[in-house]
């Protein structure tokens, strides 16, 4: 005896009458109708090492693939593949490999590049410029670059170039700025003057610690046990920072671990700001183009008054070369995570944090000479392990790899 399951009501409809499928719901067929009703036996059913298959042309001329599989009462066949020719299937699979494969890959670039930043950032502060100083060249250069962003995307698909400036927009620009751009570039610029940078690669990472606190709190997250230990784990890291003897070579710096944690709450209070006050007519590349704005218009003054001004025109060395440079990679990995986000879903984007934390350790590593404790290395494992548990959990709609 053949049992076919039938779940294509489509395809089902090419070989058998309205009438029928309506007379039963959903549709087990015994033995082999579609013979009677005009199909062609292309392949019988073989046994390979993974199971049984055959294939079969309805009077359509639309090749079917037959997947059975044996049980104790008979053969039971399911349809896998309806109106799909095999060489098609095959080429359909290998488009989804290479655009997996090119996905990931975009994602190592982005995670790579974002964490070259923080050794560019170190290499920075070093030469004894001010954060505030540096903040605003960042502002002024991500201003630049999005500006070329937009114009370009502008002139490519024909659409109007349009920045909202209604008064919600312009609230929002000015948020962003705060807790985006201005703030925690401070803090953590002003850390990373006295700590090694790959530490600072671990206490960023603590991002998506912060943003699941904070919005628990608000309300935005539901409570979640394997999450919470998730932020909990972090916790345990940074502990592990600032613990006397552990990870820190001189343990009087590490108030400074508390300084930089200043940086992730931001970020966790402007991706939470991000999730419940975004205007609609407001899209990230506008967003992140008009906070440089305003980010560069509130530190100018400000790095004029302290005196803490960089001539960017004068030596140009290789701290000038590295602000000008982590300006640049933000801004375009920025745009890579966003149209990342577009294509693959947040929950596959979101990985690109285990990234950034690993390659900017090593590379702090390797270009910077840094050396790292035992301690910094559980520190890393117990972070890494925290944001594989607070990741939030993967929906249907979040698997755009299909």
């Amino acid at each position: 005896m053949i049992v076919i399951f039938v779940f294509d009501i489509n395809c089902l409809q090419k070989l058998f009458s309205t009438a029928d499928i309506k007379r039963c719901t959903p549709i087990i067929l015994r033995g082999p109708p579609w013979l009677s009703a005009g199909a062609v036996l292309v392949k019988p059913s073989k046994k390979p090492p993974w199971g049984y298959h055959g294939y079969f042309k309805d009077p359509y001329g639309n090749l079917w693939e037959i997947s059975p599989t044996t049980h104790t009462f008979g053969l039971v066949t399911r349809t896998m593949a309806c109106c799909k020719d095999p060489i098609t299937a095959k080429k359909s699979r290998v488009t989804v490999d290479t655009k997996r494969i090119s996905l990931i890959a975009v994602l190592l670039v982005v995670g790579v590049s974002w964490g070259a930043t923080i050794p560019l950032a170190k290499v920075a502060v070093s030469s004894g410029h001010s954060p505030l100083g540096i903040t605003f060249w960042e502002q002024v250069i991500v201003t630049v670059v999005m500006g070329f962003v937009l114009v370009s995307r502008s002139i490519i698909f024909r659409r109007r170039l349009r920045v909202p400036l209604d008064r919600e927009s312009i609230v929002y620009y000015i948020t962003i700025a705060a807790l985006g751009a201005v703030l925690p570039n401070l803090f953590s610029y002003w850390a990373m003057s006295q700590l090694p940078a790959g530490i600072m690669a671990i206490i960023v990472a603590s991002v998506p610690m912060f943003a699941l606190a904070i919005a628990i709190a608000m309300s935005i997250e539901s409570f979640v046990p394997y999450r919470i230990l998730g932020v909990c784990l972090g916790c345990a890291a940074v502990i592990l920072l600032v613990a006397p003897d552990a990870s820190l070579l001189d343990p009087e710096k590490a108030i400074f671990v508390l300084v930089g944690l200043v940086a992730p709450f931001c970020y966790g209070l402007e991706g939470n700001y991000i999730a419940r006050y975004t205007p609609p007519a407001v899209d990230p590349i506008v967003t992140l183009f008009s906070a440089a704005i305003i980010g560069a218009l509130v530190t100018a003054p400000l790095s004029l008054a302290t005196g803490v001004w960089i001539d960017m025109t004068g030596s140009f060395n290789s701290a000038e070369q590295a602000i000008v440079a982590l300006s640049v990679i933000h801004a375009a990995a920025y745009t890579s995570y966003i149209w990342l986000v577009g294509k693959a879903g947040p929950v596959f984007s979101s990985q690109v944090a285990y990234i950034v934390t690993v390659s900017a350790m090593f590379m702090s590593a390797i270009f910077l000479g840094e050396a790292y404790s035992p301690y910094t290395f559980v520190s890393l494992a117990l972070m890494i392990a925290g944001l594989i548990l607070v990741q939030p959990p993967i929906k249907s709609k979040n698997l755009i790899l299909k």
